[in-house]
């Protein structure tokens, strides 16, 4: 039997769905399952080749709650702008096609926000992996804590938070000057720090709410030079705003996470590489790191390596790398 909803949702779950037909059914089926049952499911179908489009509309048919928003263009800034758009409750939430979360999510993320007036919650992830245990990664206590934004922001750079708008409930209205960055992956850490700047009062709840898939053939497993590129271009965007807007002291504790991984894609950028476009690419990130602090209060001896091959040992990051120099 569908399950009627009331005149206005309360949260709009957006899920992209792209050839996804394995895992489609029981995603959202741990979103029907919310306790929180005031919701609008909003599948964004996009260019599948598999039976994603035709399960999307059995599962429309089975619940009133559940909206199928079919698109002739992908890619996954597009799909959630778009999702974003067709929304018509006073909060956005996002869901991966391929992940699930557990019953209580909404409900709790919901009422924090409500109870306390605020504009973004998060909460905990697990990784779950096909041929291995999952793995919690952030501490789940079952604590709640509210912060004013800047506050917030800290946390976020410091990487104390999920880079991810799938652990996230946030309202609507902060999406009027922000949008996910079209044609760029790794959109959630371009995107999920501007909606924190934008919010005057965020909170999060340490439960590990959402369980993400680590599957062969996502977006992680299967990096190329694009990829590389666009991580190193979110966490370039994250450094020059932590340079213009923080002390000499928070650069070096806020820029640190930011500015590790930022040293790891480079060094598979330059691996990566092919064209002269994409070399030359490689050249200017260089240059951008070796601008950045050189005294990072580092906590991990890869890292530390990693920042030394980028800035001080390139012609021999590029000889073990490419067996040329850029």
């Amino acid at each position: 039997m569908a399950i009627e909803t009331s005149l206005m949702s309360k949260v709009s779950v957006i899920i992209p769905v792209h050839n996804v037909e394995k895992y489609l059914r029981k995603c959202v089926e741990s979103v029907v399952q919310q306790t929180l049952t005031d919701i609008e499911i909003i599948l964004v179908e996009n260019m599948s080749t598999d039976s994603s489009h035709e399960i999307c509309m059995e599962l429309a048919e089975q619940d009133s709650r559940i909206k199928v928003l079919k698109l002739d263009h992908s890619g996954i800034s597009y799909v959630r702008n778009k999702g974003v758009e067709a929304a018509t409750s006073p909060y956005i939430a996002f869901v991966d096609g391929d992940d699930i979360i557990k019953p209580e999510m909404y409900d709790e993320m919901f009422n924090l926000a409500e109870k306390d007036n605020l504009d973004l919650v998060t909460c905990q992830l697990l990784k779950r992996y096909e041929y291995r245990s999952d793995r919690l990664v952030y501490k789940s206590d079952g604590t709640s804590v509210v912060y004013p934004a800047t506050d917030f922001l800290r946390l976020c750079f410091e990487s104390k938070i999920p880079n991810s708008v799938c652990t996230m409930l946030c309202r609507k209205d902060l999406f009027k000057d922000i949008e996910f960055p079209e044609g760029m992956y790794f959109e959630d850490v371009a995107t999920i720090w501007r909606l924190i700047k934008a919010s005057h009062k965020c909170g999060h709840i340490n439960k590990a709410f959402y369980i993400y898939l680590r599957r062969p053939g996502s977006i992680v497993h299967t990096m190329n030079f694009q990829k590389a590129e666009n991580h190193a271009r979110a966490d370039r965007a994250k450094l020059s705003y932590i340079s213009q807007h923080y002390s000499d002291d928070d650069i070096l504790r806020l820029g640190m996470p930011s500015a590790l991984v930022l040293f790891k894609m480079i060094i598979k950028m330059v691996k990566l590489a092919k064209t002269d476009e994409e070399k030359a690419l490689c050249l200017e990130y260089r240059d951008f790191a070796m601008a950045l602090p050189h005294n990072y209060p580092y906590r991990k001896r890869k890292y530390h390596i990693y920042q030394h091959m980028v800035t001080k040992h390139w012609k021999l990051l590029c000889l073990l790398k490419r067996g040329n120099i850029l």
